[in-house]
Formats: C-alpha cells, structure tokens, sequence
C-alpha cells in the first residue's frame, strides 16, 4: 500500500510447505497495473508430493529475489520497524533505537543475529571469512594527493601532511604504518577518492626485497630502499627501525611477494648491535671481561658503583670522589678546594716559611716553581715594610723586605702554574709537581732552615760582595699603590736562604 495506508499484505513463511496452502506455485507479488515481478518467493524440494509432510530429507530450498532498477541508490530490500528486542541477546545503547530492531534472525525462537535501528549488529556466534589462505583487518586511509599504491605496498605516514599516508621510500623508516591489503575480512571507515585499505592486523599479502639477504620465514621485516617494499631486518646494522611485520613465508632472492603477519613495533639499533656483537667472559672470581670496545650509541650507564682505569691512574668511587693524576677542564666550580700536601717537601704547591728577625729575604727553593708560576703569599704577621718577589727561576723564588724584619715574620704561600690552551707540551714532572690531587686538609711543610743573624760585620762584608744596582730607593714612609710596592728594589742588605 501506499506510505500511510494499511498494508495490502502479510507475508508469513514457515519451512513446513504444508502450511502455505499454495501447492506448486511460488509466492509472486506483481504491479498494481501490470504482470511484471517486483518481488518473487520461490521454493523447490524433493518428490514428496504437496500436501503430504516433508521428511528430513526433503528439505526446501527458498530463494527471495528483489527486482529494482539498477541505479544508484535502488535497494533490494528496506526493513523499518517501530518496536521490538532481539529476545536472549545482550544490548547496549541508548533507547529507543537500541531497543528497536530492523531484523532479527532466529533459530527455533532464539535469535542469533540482529541489526539495531541505532545501526549495531549483534550476533550471539562468531564471523567467520570466507577465505582459508589468509586474511586481515584493514582500514581505509587517505594517501597523499601525488601517491598512487596498490596492495601490498608498506605504507608509512606522510610527516608532512596530517592524517596521510605515502609508500615508503627509505630503508629502516621509522614511520611505518602497515601493508595495503588485498583480503580483508573487516574494512573500517567509508571507501573513497585515493583511499586505501590499510592491513592493521591479521595476515597480509606484502611486497619484499632480498635487498639485506635471503628473506626466512620467523624474520622481522622492516622498509627497504626500494619504495614500498620491505627487506629483513638486519641486527649487525645497528639501525633503529619500525617493524613491518614477520615473514611467514621465505625469498631466496629479488623481489616478490610473501605473506606477513603484521606486527608493528619500534627496534632500537643500539639493543640489537650490543644484542650480536657483546663477547665477554668471565674470569676466576666470577667477574664479565669484555674483550672489545663497549660503544653505548649515546645511551647511559646507570646503577654502578664505581668505574677506574686500566692501570688505575684515575678512579671514580661509589661516594663520589674522583681520584686523577691530571684534569683538565674548561671550567671547573667547586665549594671548596683543598690541596693536598706532597710527601716530598720541595715538590709541594703550598707550603709555610719564616723571615727572621734581622734579615730581609729569604729564598724558597721548590721544583713546583717555574719562571711564569703565579705565586701567591700570606703574610700571618706584619711585616712592616714593603715586600716583593725579588727573585723567580724554575725551582726557587725569592720573597724580600724593604728593611729588616723586627721578628720573626711567618708567611705561606701557594703556586699556581699556568699552561698554554693550545699545546700540550707539559712534561709529566711538571704536571705532577704543578698539579696535586684533591684529597684532605691543608698540611704545612716543614718550618724552612733559617740562617743564623749575622753581625753588622759580617753583613758589611757580604754588602761589598753583592752587585748593587746603580740607583738605591729609599722606601717611603707615604702610603704607596700596589703597582709601587711590586716595583723591584735594591738587593736587600741583610742576606739569608732557606730550602722548603
């Protein structure tokens, strides 16, 4: 009947042919004002004759068949309904249209499969494909506006544009998206323009490539070189890569096609080098020896105690404490710094000395001094007069007073040399005399040897015996800058020397 109106009909079909009390002729329904079909219900069965019982094993075979104009849009079938449940099905939804069914498929009452008017199929059994070889499930994905691929290309995903996909073109990519499929048994999304079923999962139809050797079945493939193809994935190349998939077929050599069960993950080059590569053994005291290099490709060691050299010139313990012969930095800050006093006296950084009373200088004889060391003094006393290095040659130095000492004058003092940035020309005895190891307090060396005061005399004597300068200065008693204070003098009157 017309939209609106009471149906012209009801069509109720039940497998027992006895009951449709139409014997040998099908169910036809014809235009209002023609004979052509629209529809036909056909059925055929054994030689039971109509009106007697069908046997089991004369079971009918019905066929319904929709005649429409073949134009897009026309469909054979259209199924409304207002209200009803799929009765022993478990729904979910939001009503009315979860609880409204279009059809419903039964067996003996049960329903076993049924579409929802929210559009959901439900099905109390399982989907089973068609195919026995292989299958997998896809979804369509937009290529990029200059790609064109076919089944069984790699596909990876286009960096440059959003939400695309491109084939392929290098070799370990780390972009992969999946392999075009050729047998999906489930396609998400809408197919359209330059679209494409993406395999996510299953068993995929791919394009190979002996291009890393002879292709097993059990390898992890990965992108080759050649555009949309994959090659084996090789663990001695050290490349990090995203996996295709795994080889369940094998290729001796050249190009073809395999099955692949799609697997996709990430590998890191830098595990799997280590993976083939890593040879050590173990040695009496159940210690690893590794016998060649250990390249961590920019990765971290973590959780260790403590590391130190092979002939144990510099260690790094567990609290911390690095212990070298020399470092060098280009910068270095620390807290505080303490220097630790050499065994040998003439060979330490830092040390203490005294001026007698009486004198006027006295000479530090030390191996760690050289002609460009920085000397820096402390006087613990006042001296009062001017002083000043007099004297610096490679393993002594000479600290002298304006005027005699009126006591006896303590000082310490500390060298520091300096090296040139662009050479490295530093003899080891410089090195180790210039530059201590860090370790505890401050220790003062032994109070130098003092010469014993000597007579006006005596100093008279000695006076005539030293070179004087041919101008004198006489030290003033004005306040003077640092520049005035560091200008060398006259040799000083009252002699003296010491060892340190």
């Amino acid at each position: 009947g017309a939209f609106g109106q009471t149906p012209m009909f009801t069509l109720k079909y039940m497998n027992d042919i006895t009951n449709l009390n139409i014997p040998n002729k099908p169910i036809l329904f014809q235009m209002a004002t023609g004979t052509q079909a629209i529809m036909e219900f056909s059925f055929s069965t054994s030689t039971a004759s109509w009106g007697a019982g069908v046997s089991t094993s004369q079971v009918s075979t019905n066929t319904i068949t929709s005649y429409v104009t073949d134009v897009d849009g026309a469909a054979g079938f259209a199924f409304d309904t207002k209200s009803g449940s799929a009765s022993g099905l478990t729904q979910t939804g939001t009503a009315p249209l979860e609880t409204r069914l279009l059809a419903a498929f039964q067996n003996n009452g049960a329903t076993k499969v049924a579409i929802a008017a929210g559009g959901n199929i439900y099905a109390s059994g399982f989907f089973a494909s068609g195919t026995t070889s292989y299958a997998d499930f896809a979804e369509y994905v937009k290529l990029s506006d200059d790609q064109s691929a076919e089944a069984g290309d790699v596909l990876v995903v286009d960096t440059n544009n959003g939400n695309h996909f491109r084939k392929s073109e290098v070799a370990y990519s780390k972009n992969v998206a999946g392999v075009i499929s050729d047998s999906a048994i489930f396609i998400a999304g809408s197919f359209g323009e330059n679209r494409v079923a993406l395999g996510l999962a299953g068993l995929v139809r791919t394009k190979v490539t002996t291009e890393n050797g002879p292709i097993a079945v059990g390898d992890y493939l990965v992108t080759a070189s050649k555009s949309g193809y994959a090659m084996k994935y090789d663990p001695e190349s050290g490349e990090a890569a995203s996996l295709v998939g795994m080889a369940l077929e094998s290729l001796t050599s050249g190009e073809g096609r395999i099955i692949v069960m799609i697997n996709k993950g990430y590998v890191s080059g830098s595990v799997a080098a280590k993976a083939t590569t890593l040879s050590v053994v173990a040695d009496s005291k159940g210690n690893l020896v590794q016998t060649g290099n250990l390249d961590m490709a920019g990765q971290s060691i973590i959780n260790i105690a403590g590391l130190k050299s092979k002939n144990g010139t510099w260690s790094i313990d567990s609290s911390g404490n690095l212990v070298a012969k020399n470092i060098k930095a280009d910068k270095v800050q620390t807290k505080e710094l303490v220097i630790e006093k050499d065994q040998q006296d003439n060979k330490s950084t830092i040390g203490s000395a005294v001026i007698k009373s009486g004198q006027t200088y006295i000479d530090i004889s030390n191996d760690g001094v050289k002609q460009d060391s920085k000397i820096f003094v402390t006087f613990r006393g006042n001296p009062n007069s001017f002083w000043w290095i007099s004297n610096q040659q490679n393993g002594k130095f000479t600290i002298s007073l304006s005027s005699q000492a009126a006591q006896d004058i303590t000082f310490d003092y500390w060298l520091v040399n300096t090296a040139d940035a662009s050479s490295d020309n530093t003899s080891a005895q410089d090195q180790s005399a210039s530059q201590q190891s860090v370790a505890s307090t401050v220790s003062t060396p032994a109070e130098p040897t003092q010469s014993t005061p000597k007579t006006s005399e005596e100093q008279k004597t000695e006076k005539t015996e030293v070179k004087q300068p041919e101008e004198v200065k006489t030290p003033s008693l004005e306040p003077v800058t640092e520049k005035e204070v560091e200008t060398p003098v006259a040799e000083p009157v009252g002699t003296g020397s010491t060892s340190n």
